[in-house]
């Protein structure tokens, strides 16, 4: 089986590309609407897939 992972993070040291690290003082979470995979080569799977905007 393959697996897709999420990860949620934040950074002192990358702030050109993060931008400023600001702690919000609690846990923090993610929600993800939707996930989808497309292999190489293959066409996109819905109108908002990066893989629609590879020309």
């Amino acid at each position: 089986a393959q697996k897709i992972f999420f990860s949620l993070w934040g950074s002192d040291t990358l702030k050109n590309w993060m931008g400023p690290f600001s702690d919000p003082g609690r846990k923090l979470t993610m929600q993800v609407d939707r996930v989808a995979f497309t292999a190489l080569g293959q066409p996109c799977q819905f109108p908002e897939s990066l893989a629609c905007s590879i020309k």
